[in-house]
């Protein structure tokens, strides 16, 4: 008796280690991303609540995250002390090699993200391959530079309510847009919701 309780014990002992590593576990969606890259654009000031849990998501679910900008290294979000490290630049991306896209919001790095030339032609490319652009709260504004947002239903953060169907986009008063490869929300709020959009995009 004392031998099968210990052997119990062990079991129990395995099963933790693995869940605490991430190792055996299942996601309660079932989605596997294993093959698809992603590419998440961010530049000083960016939102950090709006980076990480995409980054998280997809992680968990197999794909490969390339956190790509401006210049390499540590980039500064405006709302939390924690850098994330930007390890490839948008200048060297090859967009065939991409499956999709994440724009986190963050009104300072959104604004340098839509005034970079190589960041809007990386996006047009990956949009003319039909491939899902996800952007958050102020990430909408980025994809409008890039001209990709014409006869698209989208949301933001309401601030940009009046500037968006100035570049072709139709506002919806929504937490969350999907219209065709185009996926947007208004807040970080609803990010649950917007990687579970993103998740299946890519997969489609």
């Amino acid at each position: 008796m004392k031998r099968l309780l210990m052997y119990a014990g062990s079991l129990v002992l395995i099963w933790l280690v693995l869940m605490l590593t991430g190792l055996g576990r299942t996601q309660e969606d079932g989605l596997d991303l294993s093959g698809k890259r992603v590419a998440v654009i961010i530049a000083d000031g960016f939102n950090y609540h709006e980076t990480v849990p995409t980054i998280d998501y997809l992680q968990k679910r197999n794909a490969e995250v390339v956190v790509t900008g401006l210049r390499l290294g540590a980039t500064q979000p405006y709302n939390s002390p924690q850098t994330i490290e930007v390890t490839a630049l948008v200048v060297n991306l090859d967009s065939e090699a991409f499956h999709g896209l994440h724009i986190p919001g963050g009104a300072p790095g959104t604004e340098l993200l839509r005034n970079d030339g190589d960041v809007l032609q990386f996006i047009k490319e990956l949009n003319n391959a039909g491939k899902p652009l996800g952007a958050v709260c102020s990430g909408p504004t980025v994809l409008a530079s890039a001209f990709v947002l014409k006869d698209k239903r989208v949301t933001a953060y309401p601030t940009y309510f009046e500037e968006l169907p100035k570049f072709g986009a139709t506002w919806v008063t929504a937490n969350i847009v999907e219209d065709a490869n185009i996926i947007t929300i208004s807040a970080p709020e609803y990010m649950n919701s917007y990687n579970a959009a993103l998740g299946n995009a890519l997969v489609r």
